[in-house]
């Protein structure tokens, strides 16, 4: 790595960007698409008109844009301003080629448990993409400087998230309080292991741990020691106004179906799946009570939800239901109401 990093790692701004090997990125536009005219600039702030105009003129160096014989301006994290250019009229007439990548998410417990990965992130990446000639007066966008058009590919299609002071507050403070509550790390999830999914209701929210089993202990009950029983997944929300409503029993069997549907990906298909309460009736609802003989409509529909997974219920006492009811009396995420034909006030709504 030392040997090619002077090349590899190369950031300078006073040189043209290297360009990737292959052919230029064509922008396939509908031809009978109407073009889209701008001629007045959006005013730059005072404060970062010295530092959008440097910016410009860093990627005229870099090959990146040209002048020409829409754009707007954001800042970055770091407090510096960013170019970002209008192209949602382009987008609108592209033609779209599919192309999936599994989310973050999938890819990260995807890693072997015990193996590191190195991600390393292209220094301009997209600018490293040529567009032909033919196709570069579609990326022209206006500034107070003049008209400029890119040589290489923009950014991408989609919105850019800014990571804030205020977002990187939260995370950091979230980030300690799980540290604080697990401290050897959510564990990769395992096919082979018993697997239990602990859920809990309150008026506030709902959540749930998801844990599987990483002792010899004889037995697969949860929680049978105080370190075998590992985290996999946590999840939690606040209840929409008519779910804090809801009866115990309501409630506590919506906080199943929540769960399973948000664990699906790790619990459907798995054949040594427990779930555990706090609230006895369920037990009789979710075991061997068929749907006719269950006279509450909402109580019907919800177990309804379940029929396609396969698990074994059992009840823990609250005193010892401490992960599942903490995260829903403290749920984090935002009220998404589970709608059932018989609900009168999702009706109304």
């Amino acid at each position: 790595m030392d040997y090619y990093k002077s090349s590899t790692f190369n950031t300078c701004d006073h040189q043209p960007l290297p360009l990737m090997d292959g052919p230029p990125m064509r922008l396939m536009v509908d031809p009978e698409a109407e073009p889209v005219a701008h001629h007045t600039p959006v005013p730059v702030p005072i404060h970062w008109k010295e530092e959008v105009k440097a910016g410009l003129d860093q990627d005229v160096r870099l090959g990146v844009l040209e002048p020409v014989p829409v754009g707007r301006t954001c800042h970055m994290k770091n407090g510096k301003p960013r170019r970002t250019v209008d192209f949602q009229p382009l987008n609108v007439h592209a033609t779209r080629e599919t192309h999936h990548t599994p989310s973050p998410f999938h890819q990260a417990r995807s890693v072997p448990n015990g193996k590191r990965k190195t991600v390393f992130d292209a220094w301009n990446g997209y600018h490293s993409v040529p567009i032909p000639e033919e196709d570069r007066h579609l990326t022209t966008f206006i500034t107070p400087w003049g008209r400029y058009r890119y040589k290489t590919a923009p950014q991408g299609t989609g919105t850019p998230f800014f990571w804030d002071e205020h977002i990187n507050k939260l995370f950091e403070e979230s980030k300690a309080a799980i540290i604080s509550e697990i401290e050897e790390g959510v564990r990769i999830f395992d096919k082979s292991k018993p697997t239990c999914l602990a859920t809990d209701w309150s008026k506030t929210g709902i959540g749930f741990w998801l844990f599987q089993k990483h002792c010899s202990c004889k037995g697969s009950e949860p929680f049978c020691c105080n370190t075998g029983w590992r985290i996999t997944l946590v999840g939690s929300r606040f209840t929409h106004p008519a779910e804090s409503r809801y009866a115990p029993v309501e409630g506590e069997a919506l906080a199943v179906v929540d769960a399973l549907d948000k664990a699906r990906y790790f619990v459907l298909g798995c054949d040594d799946l427990i779930i555990a309460v706090d609230h006895k009736p369920l037990l009789k609802i979710f075991s061997d009570r068929s749907l006719e003989d269950i006279s509450n409509s909402r109580l019907r529909n919800l177990k309804e939800k379940t029929l396609r997974y396969r698990f074994r219920m059992i009840h823990v006492p609250g005193v010892k239901h401490h992960a599942a009811d903490g995260v829903s009396r403290h749920p984090t995420g935002d009220p998404e109401k589970l709608i059932l034909l018989d609900d009168i006030a999702a009706i109304k709504e």
